[in-house]
């Protein structure tokens, strides 16, 4: 090649990222039943929410053995509450995890250990390894569902979760912040491609139909800015079970957002007290993970 890539890399500004090399998710379908509050974005300029606790949740899996061509595993999932520095809760589970048709093989094997075993069911072993996993995770929203409501009865303020809210307590003090675009709520997305940083796009009401049988208000909010970056560089949505309380949302998780300084590949949208939830939680791991 004849290329001066020194030259094609100056006349673009010297520097580069990493390129496409993952098929982008396909957002062609737009959630039906979507209710828009408003029409144009708005900057975020009032006070931010009092928070008691920012709510995440880790899970963990290793295979420890096989038996008739099925795993034998053990889990390990977390649920951590804290106030940005210090975990104020915690929900965990360890347990032993495998096929119901080896039920027997596995209590002979965990004799004598005090721990708990789960079974799921399957005929073939892709469908149990199938079951299996899916059962990790809904062990871990278990535990983060539990955390929570067990937050709401000792602390005063407001919990922030780490992702949706459609399946965690119905009740006010409870809000989300979502770290994914991947579920497209507006027909014309426009307004996303330009949202400035510190503004919110159209406040919009997320159907029960289409959520868990929740009915939740979103908008979507820009942590940094995005000029020179893909369109959701910085782009994160917040939920709330009340319209009203999503500005104020919006304006704590911009106060928390992260400046880049700390290693995070997920640095322009995780913010930094449910990044420092999740460091907490994994300190606390059994060593076997």
């Amino acid at each position: 090649m004849s290329v001066d890539l020194r030259e094609l890399l100056g006349r673009f500004g010297g520097k580069t990222d990493a390129g496409i090399t993952v098929e982008p998710t396909d957002r062609s379908e737009t959630v039906s039943g979507v209710e828009i509050a408003d029409e144009d974005p708005v900057e975020i300029n009032c006070e931010p929410l009092d928070v008691s606790a920012w709510v995440d949740g880790i899970q963990n899996s290793v295979c420890l053995t096989w038996e008739q061509s099925l795993p034998i595993c053990a889990h390990w999932t977390g649920a951590g509450g804290s106030d940005g520095a210090n975990l104020v809760g915690v929900m965990e589970r360890l347990y032993i995890i495998s096929g119901e048709k080896i039920k027997q093989a596995v209590e002979r094997r965990c004799q004598g250990i005090e721990i708990e075993a789960e079974y799921v069911p399957g005929d073939e072993p892709y469908q149990i390894m199938r079951n299996i996993a899916q059962h990790l995770a809904e062990t871990r929203d278990e535990c983060e569902r539990e955390l929570v409501k067990q937050l709401l009865g000792t602390t005063p303020g407001y919990i922030v979760c780490d992702g949706s809210i459609a399946s965690r307590p119905l009740d006010k003090r409870v809000v989300g912040v979502v770290k994914t675009t991947n579920t497209r709520y507006f027909t014309d997305e426009t307004q996303l491609w330009s949202l400035p940083q510190g503004w919110r796009s159209s406040r919009f009401k997320i159907p029960a139909a289409k959520n868990r049988g929740r009915e939740v208000h979103s908008c979507y909010v820009r942590l940094q800015d995005a000029t020179k970056r893909g369109w959701d560089f910085g782009l994160v949505r917040v939920e709330s079970f009340e319209r009203d309380l999503l500005e104020p949302l919006a304006s704590l998780i911009l106060k928390v957002a992260q400046d880049g300084s700390r290693r995070d590949e997920r640095w322009d949208r995780h913010v930094l007290p449910i990044k420092n939830t999740e460091e907490l939680l994994r300190s606390r791991r059994p060593a076997l993970f």
